[in-house]
């Protein structure tokens, strides 16, 4: 939605194609509705649609809050003529006002002007928490201002309480005696007696006055599903995850192990090609699990490399290795498996299937939940079988313990789904043995509506990257779900959604802003399910090749691009872009890739897209989003992007701390000076020897200088450096090519 202002504008600028459409209230920050006539208000959502404002149309059949009440103005006063208003001494604030109103001045006048005028519930609420008011009761037959109750609280920074009263379908006592339920625990006075006065009396119940004390006598599983501890390690409450181990550089590694696919009663429903493999929701519950383990508030991002197989009789080693915190609180995630008779062996055995990011700091805001009747108006009702049965032709399989959608529908661009846990995913394991975050078979099923994202008949699309991941609560199994495109324009191999997960009640499960989406090919269905991931060739790192290691270091390029003129900036960074480019790809030559043709062309795929975007990231110092290729798909394209942002004043410094070149400017022109001197200048040999010992005596001291300053940062930085940080320092400082596999540390 939008807001008052925004709605002003948008009718000023319609002008006379609605000049009878209304403001007809304020409801919250985001929150507005619009009267007129049916035809004028059809034009105004269209424009809304254009613009990208969600809107939406409610069923009314009489006028209210605009000029076609005006000819009703002498009726209703002389019908409310005789109303004599009285004092109260409960505190009265009003909605046609805003504020808080004088109950004697509410007369006939009034009462047309309330019918009359935009309502102001928005300002009244504001004044209510102004006053200090922190709990509001909706007394209506089913909730449709919660939404905008917090909304306001939200915008004034306070922690308000909204309860309702009824609900629709509910409007018994015994929803009444929840709702009352639910005001005393905000901290309200509730009359019990009065309540229970015709009926009998509930017993109190002493509660402890300690926390629940819980001892779990389930007997292990024979699998070794969860890892025995060692030195140093503490448990982690979670059903595949065992153990957590506090790094000495600030990092840590969770360790748990994957049980083999007979024993993955919850997990084996899930198949590509035919091939069972773990879905791709799992390893986002880990990586949210991770980050709740290092206290990062949100998962920044994380991005599927390598399909994960549910693993053989033996099981699986899995390992979740966190970095060390950088400057900004961020860390870095890597997800790692290995065979399960062989977790303590050689590199070799683990592999790499997802990378991320762990970002600190408070997560962006929940997006709203559904705000009104549940289905929208107008949505377009879909049959939940069209969606298993597209899946099943694009030989993509989900089990009876997988078809988690009860329900679908189509709102303009948005898709809407209702998703319960199934029950046999629900059933799997003892009811108080330790529990997922949110349950991946939940997970997986708020994306499965992504696959019928074209209307008609066309390919599956699978989620391979989520971006910006916040789990609001847990313990969820029947939600409501939202999925709304977003960033790519929906055309060529990828896409992306919003995701929006609430519980039934619209408060906040679960949020992405962004899962990108790529099209399910059958090459690619058929790799993934080839052949088990431990016996593809290892994924090695490749070799820093010279026309991508002499691109300079992160600190150099906003000083190198300041300087330059426009047309040689954009030459540098193509070339920046095209080098790299050509590393990932293994070409010797860069100026074989055409800056023009589509990266898909050139022969990259996601894997490869996302091992570009990591190394402009360590070239630039930039923070890139893992789509990144995608929303910009030529070479030329995505120079652009760089430019623009490495030509930005707020430019990052990069990871050698260097300065821009505008601070050291003076410098370099000196030495521009001084080597033109030596070069044009004959020096009488009884001299060279006195210049060569000012010159040495000059870069010594400047040497010890930058040392003292630079030398402990440098240290610090190795000291605390992940693998990969350290291949990079030796590749850029040394210039030696490596060919090394990344490992989990142990």
């Amino acid at each position: 939605g939008i807001g008052e202002q925004e709605t002003t504008q948008l009718l000023t600028a319609l002008g006379e194609q609605a000049p009878d459409v209304s403001l007809a209230a304020v409801n919250g920050p985001s929150s507005t509705v619009i009267s007129g006539t049916p035809e004028q208000v059809e034009v105004v959502l269209a424009a809304c649609a254009a613009a990208g404002h969600r809107a939406r149309l409610i069923e009314v059949d009489y006028a209210s809050h605009g000029p076609q009440v005006d000819r009703l103005a002498e009726v209703i006063r002389e019908e409310l003529a005789g109303i004599e208003p009285r004092g109260t001494e409960v505190a009265f604030y009003s909605a046609a006002t805003g504020a808080r109103q004088d109950p004697t001045g509410l007369d006939a006048r009034y009462w047309f002007a309330s019918l009359r005028r935009t309502v102001r519930f928005a300002p009244a609420v504001d004044a209510l928490l102004a006053a200090g008011h922190r709990v509001f009761i909706e007394a209506s037959p089913h909730p449709v201002l919660t939404l905008a109750l917090r909304e306001c609280g939200e915008a004034a920074d306070l922690a308000a309480v909204t309860v309702p009263t009824l609900r629709r379908d509910e409007g018994g006592p015994d929803r009444l005696a929840r709702s009352l339920g639910e005001a005393f625990a905000a901290g309200l006075a509730v009359d019990w007696p009065r309540w229970f006065a015709e009926g009998p009396r509930p017993r109190r119940v002493a509660l402890p006055g300690y926390p629940f004390q819980r001892k779990r006598y389930w007997l292990a599983s024979g699998t070794g599903q969860r890892a025995r501890d060692t030195a140093g390690a503490r448990p982690v409450d979670h059903p595949l995850l065992a153990s957590v181990v506090d790094l000495a550089d600030g990092g840590l590694v969770l360790s748990g192990r994957l049980p083999s696919g007979a024993a993955a009663g919850r997990l084996a429903g899930h198949t590509v090609a035919g091939q069972p493999l773990v879905p791709g929701a799992v390893l986002v519950e880990w990586a949210l699990r991770a980050a709740d383990e290092a206290g990062a508030a949100h998962l920044g991002e994380v991005v599927l490399q390598t399909p994960l197989p549910l693993p053989g009789p033996a099981g699986a080693a899995i390992q979740l290795v966190v970095g060390p915190a950088d400057p900004d609180g961020g860390r870095e995630l890597r997800i790692f498996s290995a065979p399960g008779d062989r977790p303590g062996g050689a590199a070799e055995d683990w592999l790499c299937h997802a990378v991320g990011a762990l970002e600190p700091g408070p997560p962006a805001p929940a997006a709203p939940g559904p705000d009104g009747p549940w289905p929208p108006p107008g949505a377009e009702s879909l049959e939940c079988s069209v969606l298993y049965e597209r899946a099943a032709a694009g030989g993509y399989g989900f089990g009876p313990e997988f078809q988690g959608v009860r329900a679908l529908w189509r709102e303009g661009a948005d898709l809407l789904a209702e998703l319960v846990l199934p029950e046999r995913a629900r059933a799997d394991g003892p009811s108080d043995g330790p529990e997922f975050g949110i349950h991946p078979v939940l997970l997986d099923a708020a994306v499965q509506p992504a696959l019928l994202t074209d209307p008609a008949e066309g390919p599956v699309w699978l989620p391979f990257a989520w971006q910006g991941v916040t789990l609001w609560a847990t313990g969820a199994e029947r939600v409501r779900v939202r999925l709304s495109p977003h960033g790519s324009d929906g055309a060529g191999d990828v896409r992306e959604l919003r995701v929006t997960v609430t519980d039934p009640a619209g408060a906040p499960v679960l949020s992405a802003e962004s899962v990108v989406l790529r099209r399910a090919t059958a090459e690619l269905l058929r790799t993934a399910a080839d052949r088990p991931a431990h016996d593809r060739p290892a994924r090695r790192r490749a070799p820093v090749r010279p026309v991508a290691a002499a691109a300079g270091r992160a600190a150099d390029w906003p000083g190198r691009l300041a300087a330059a003129a426009p047309a040689e900036r954009r030459r540098l960074v193509r070339e920046l872009v095209r080098g790299h480019a050509a590393t990932v790809l293994g070409q010797d030559d860069p100026r074989v890739l055409r800056v023009d043709v589509p990266f898909k062309e050139l022969g990259f795929t996601s894997l490869t897209a996302v091992e570009l975007r990591d190394r402009l990231v360590a070239a630039t110092g930039l923070r890139l989003p893992a789509a990144v290729v995608f929303r910009h798909p030529t070479l030329e394209a995505l120079a652009g992007r760089l430019e623009r942002e490495l030509a930005a004043p707020s430019a990052p410094a990069g990871r050698d701390g260097g300065t821009a070149a505008t601070g050291a400017d003076p410098v370099r022109t000196a030495l521009d000076g001084l080597e033109s001197a030596l070069a044009g200048t004959a020096v009488p040999d009884t001299e060279r020897d006195a210049v060569t010992a000012r010159l040495e005596t000059l870069l010594a001291a400047w040497r010890t200088r930058s040392t003292a300053a630079a030398g402990a940062g440098t240290a610090d930085r190795l000291q605390s450096a992940s693998a990969d940080q350290l291949l990079d320092f030796i590749d850029n400082e040394l210039g030696t090519p490596l060919d090394v596999r990344p490992r989990p540390s142990r």
